[in-house]
């Protein structure tokens, strides 16, 4: 009778020791059963699941793994922000599987798969008992609007010219989502009179065409902000796969006495979906902005065209073409054509001596040259000292330019910017100080002195 034989106290700590002790045993038989037992989960009532599962469940290997990753899950089922990071990590693993980038073995292909089907149950689930109506989740469900590189750079559109001036990426989390109603706001200095500069504007799905909205749609919310709404929308309709998207406009013509100035400077920086659906479910989804970057976008009645004659790789003596394009602009009653006067053009350099010095020279007139010595890895010509008849171009005319290089005895190459030719269209308003804004800089080659 060892109960007569110890104290009360020490009763307390033997009880209390053999309670943990249990308490470790049956934590360590649960994982046992875990690990054998996967059916008991009542998220495995999907025959894909089923099967993702049991190729696991044969490689001894994985099945410690695959009951730890069960039981995060389980543990986190009711936490959003946890899954979700699940979620993304495995988009980014099942995109190595479908471009190859990574060789993964079947086992971890299985592995992969199953984790996907997992999650999303989970996520389904959290989302029937109606936690989308927290705030935080309900602006996430089109996500993100992965940045798209064509966005990364400011453009020129030429007058009665159309163009893309936003590309964007996207999908949705839990399940796909139809779109009826999405405004785009557009700002700048400049903006409200885009209503007058736009003939219409497109949005498209995967350059399928799905919307058109008028120039009479356009509505004006203050001097420098508009906004451009598709309604009625039939086809927006975002999947759980990374989609593309485009908002596409044509512009009007700069016409004498018609539109009397240059657009300069307006880009798009948010998006407003305020109709739409779950396409299973039919539940609606509450409005929501997303603030979005996107460069800047002029329409410019013309925009003058570098192309290269001799570069670095042929010869030590660089030549450009400098010519026009030009639409439906008119700046007078008889249809007289502006002229673009050239102001600037800027290069970037790498010279292994940091001495070189360049000249510029109008192949009409060589005597009409501008001398420039390298400033660390910019090197930029002003043309305001060279006479206007050699740096004018026309719809009848185009300027040649030589650029010699001296004083180095080094490697040395050279690119035009891409925004690296600035230039005035005379007799048009609004329209000076303008940037080429060129898609790629333009490779001068390289060549050693």
């Amino acid at each position: 009778m060892i109960i007569f034989l110890i104290d009360y106290n020490t009763y307390i700590k033997l009880l209390i020791f053999t309670m943990r002790v249990l308490k470790i045993l049956l934590f360590i038989c649960f994982l046992i059963i875990w690990n054998r037992v996967y059916s008991n989960d009542y998220f495995y009532t999907s025959s894909n699941l089923n099967s993702y599962e049991s190729n696991l469940s044969e490689l001894s290997s994985w099945r410690s793994y695959l009951a730890r990753v069960n039981f995060i899950l389980w543990k986190y089922s009711n936490n959003n922000d946890v899954l979700l990071k699940f979620h993304n990590k495995i988009i980014e693993l099942k995109t190595n599987i479908e471009t190859k980038s990574i060789d993964y073995s079947d086992d971890v292909v299985n592995l992969i798969y199953y984790m996907d089907l997992k999650v999303y149950f989970l996520l389904v689930d959290l989302w029937e008992m109606h936690l989308w109506e927290d705030e935080e989740i309900k602006e996430d469900i089109i996500y993100p609007w992965f940045w798209d590189e064509y966005n990364d750079s400011e453009k020129n559109i030429t007058a009665w010219n159309d163009f893309t001036i936003m590309s964007w990426k996207t999908s949705s989390r839990y399940e796909s989502v139809d779109v009826w109603t999405v405004t785009f706001y557009i700002e700048g200095v400049d903006a409200q009179n885009l209503k007058y500069s736009i003939d219409y504007a497109n949005l498209y799905f995967e350059w399928i065409f799905i919307s058109k909205i008028s120039s009479s749609d356009i509505k004006i919310l203050s001097s420098n902000k508009v906004s451009l709404t598709f309604e009625n929308l039939e086809d927006f309709i975002v999947p759980q796969k990374e989609v593309s998207f485009r908002l596409w406009i044509k512009a009007k013509s700069i016409w004498y006495e018609r539109i009397w100035k240059t657009i300069k400077d307006v880009r798009v920086t948010s998006v407003n979906i305020s109709e739409a659906v779950w396409v299973n479910s039919w539940n609606n989804i509450n409005a929501f902005t997303t603030t979005i970057s996107v460069e800047w976008f002029s329409i410019v009645p013309w925009i003058p065209v570098v192309s290269v004659i001799n570069d670095l790789n042929n010869s030590t003596v660089v030549k450009l073409n400098i010519s026009w394009e030009f639409w439906d602009s008119k700046i007078d009653l008889n249809n007289s054509k502006p002229k673009i006067e050239i102001k600037k053009l800027k290069f970037s350099v790498y010279d292994n001596s940091n001495t070189a010095t360049f000249r510029l020279v109008n192949t009409d007139n060589t005597g009409d040259s501008i001398i420039w010595v390298i400033n660390w890895t910019i090197l930029e010509f002003d043309l305001s000292a060279m006479n206007e008849v050699n740096k004018t171009i026309t719809s009848w005319k185009w300027e040649d330019y030589e650029i010699f290089i001296s004083n180095t005895d080094r490697w040395l190459s050279l690119n035009l910017l891409k925004d690296g030719l600035t230039y005035d269209v005379l007799w048009v308003s609004w329209a000076d100080n303008l940037n080429i804004n060129m898609n790629n800089s333009i490779s001068l080659w390289y060549r050693d002195f």
